[in-house]
């Protein structure tokens, strides 16, 4: 089954532009729903994933891992300056993907990678094409490659990506010398936010997938943001309060975010200061879109009162 726009217009409630719909169509998303038997079988293997007692946490002590894969990218980059050189390497390690309440088998290992650009496109439209923002603020930049992305959108705005790791800073001098000038990079940390950091005017921030490796040390990144003000923030994480534990494969998702002490409690934190009336959220809901193990991205959007 081809995915086209119409189908992701269904589920995201959402009439994308015609530009949005011909790169929408053109990423060829094709999916196959699986059997019985293949469906049992992808259960019964991340159940015993979730089983294993040395699994690997997320946290601030795999800095090294992440360096050794951004230098990776990087160097890949420097030989060919293509893009797709910067696409993160475990995108491509499961053919499997999660979609509109099911589990699918895919044949292109880009499915996973080019439904999070839908949902890219979807909040560049439905939040920043109308609203004359042109600073965007990555927050858990890895190689810039959504960064990238939102630069194809908006071709006249300036792009920043901030990563703990400094290997994206050999990345982002290719990208400003070969592709875009107005690509930027500094080293930030989630929990130890460096508040000589500035946002401009007009800005925006994103985390895709970048929160999740910090767990439940977010509050320091939130007093940062409503401190700096920015007009949006915007992040595609995932968020176990927006699934639901009664559903089987959500159940999976929710307890391997659990075992990997992926983010924690972070919707939560916003719904106690949107209740005491700090920040006002304009958006927050499942979007069914993740991967094999993990639905990912789930949105919320919100911004300083």
């Amino acid at each position: 089954m081809k995915i086209k726009t119409e189908h992701f217009e269904k589920i995201l409630n959402f009439k994308f532009s015609e530009n949005a719909k011909t790169n929408i169509d053109s990423y060829n998303i094709s999916l196959t729903e699986l059997d019985e038997k293949e469906l049992s079988e992808s259960v019964t293997f991340i159940e015993n994933l979730l089983s294993q007692p040395n699994i690997i946490k997320a946290g601030s002590h795999r800095i090294n891992d992440w360096n050794h894969g951004w230098n990776e990218n990087n160097l890949e980059f420097e030989k060919t300056k293509d893009v797709s050189s910067l696409i993160p390497k475990y995108f491509a390690k499961y053919r499997f993907v999660r979609f509109d309440n099911k589990m699918y088998k895919t044949d292109n290992e880009k499915s996973e990678l080019n439904m999070l650009r839908v949902l890219q496109h979807y909040v560049y439209e439905k939040y920043c094409k109308n609203n004359g923002f042109n600073n965007f603020y990555e927050f858990g930049c890895g190689t810039g490659h959504n960064l990238l992305a939102l630069s194809e959108m908006n071709k006249s705005g300036n792009f920043y990506g901030f990563d703990w790791s400094s290997s994206p800073a050999g990345i982002f001098k290719n990208i400003r010398e070969n592709i875009n000038k107005n690509f930027y990079f500094d080293v930030f940390d989630f929990t130890q936010p460096n508040y000589d950091v500035n946002l401009k005017k007009n800005s925006v921030i994103f985390t895709f997938a970048a929160l999740e490796q910090i767990g439940d040390k977010h509050e320091r990144f939130i007093d940062f943001l409503i401190d700096k003000k920015p007009e949006l923030c915007i992040h595609l994480e995932p968020i176990n309060e927006l699934l639901n534990e009664e559903d089987a494969l959500q159940n999976l998702s929710i307890r391997y975010i659990n075992k990997r002490n992926y983010l924690s409690n972070f919707y939560t934190k916003l719904d106690s200061l949107s209740k005491s009336g700090k920040i006002e959220i304009l958006d927050a809901k499942r979007t069914t879109f993740g991967s094999y193990l993990i639905e990912g991205y789930s949105l919320v959007i919100w911004r300083v009162k």
